[in-house]
């Protein structure tokens, strides 16, 4: 097993060369890295990864070579070992979008083996139990042990301030809860008193979440929860960029008219269908055609 001091060196290695290949990228001279931040030796000794900068400074030196914290961590993740748990993420969406179950059992196992190498990490048990969540999903008979149903629960309920992965995580786990749960759970989610609401990839994160809860809300006939998200993200002015996210809600706003007996809705049903084909997105206009074709 590798010591602390050998983690940490590895840790500034890998940011110090992931910074150096962006200034170079970018043009950047060290002394202009550098400017009034940090003396030129310094960001020499990170970049070599001798040194580790604190997080001011690191911060700084990222803004004076014009990249952005959410670009360093996209070339940071990809630096990782291959089997970091940082990737899984990805891995993830593409086996549940694929409906690929022997994948998401892989992914599973590798979670459990750091989970057995790591037992204190609580990270890697809320990416278990996400996973267990998405298997169950596709296959009935899996089961997600009530242990582990709670700790997800007790984790989102006290939570204080909501980030992209905790979102993620309520959308790929509230099939697990009861009716209640989750919609207390989705109240706190858009609590405009957070801090990270404004931020472009949270609101992402937040109106696909919604939209999956209105569409399985529709299923079960819980119209009022349907109808209450259906309003917010109406309110939420979701911009052009995030075009699948309007259609999304479009769709599930029709499928809505539809249940409560509208069955002119059925033609908006299909005109999202036309306009999912449009867009190339071939997996989500053969879901919508097979909804249409059951109702």
């Amino acid at each position: 097993m590798k010591t602390k001091k050998e983690k940490q060196l590895k840790f500034g290695n890998i940011l110090g060369q992931c910074y150096k290949d962006f200034r170079l990228a970018k043009g950047f001279s060290q002394k202009e890295a550098a400017s009034d931040d940090i003396s030129v030796s310094q960001l020499s000794n990170f970049e070599n990864g001798r040194t580790v900068l604190t997080s001011d400074v690191f911060i700084a030196t990222l803004q004076n070579i014009n990249v952005t914290f959410l670009e360093f961590q996209n070339l940071y993740n990809k630096r990782l070992e291959p089997n970091d748990i940082l990737l899984f993420n990805t891995e993830v969406s593409e086996a549940y979008m694929s409906r690929n179950i022997s994948k998401l059992e892989n992914l599973l196992s590798i979670i459990t083996d750091k989970i057995t190498q790591i037992p204190n990490k609580k990270k890697f048990k809320l990416d278990k139990i996400k996973i267990q969540s998405l298997i169950a999903s596709l296959d009935s008979d899996f089961q997600v042990p009530k242990s582990d149903i709670n700790f997800v629960k007790n984790y989102l309920y006290n939570l204080k301030e909501w980030g992209q992965y905790d979102i993620w995580l309520f959308g790929h786990c509230f099939l697990l809860f009861d009716f209640i749960t989750t919609a207390d759970l989705a109240q706190k989610m858009v609590d405009p008193t957070s801090i990270n609401n404004d931020l472009h990839y949270t609101k992402h994160a937040m109106f696909q979440t919604l939209n999956n809860i209105i569409s399985v809300s529709i299923h079960d006939k819980m119209f009022s929860l349907a109808e209450k998200y259906i309003n917010y993200l109406e309110n939420s002015n979701i911009h052009e960029y995030y075009l699948y996210d309007k259609l999304t809600l479009r769709y599930n706003k029709a499928m809505l008219a539809y249940k409560r007996g509208n069955k002119a809705s059925i033609e908006t049903l299909k005109e999202c269908k036309r306009m999912f084909e449009f867009c190339d997105c071939y997996y989500t206009a053969n879901l919508i055609a097979q909804e249409i074709k059951n109702l």
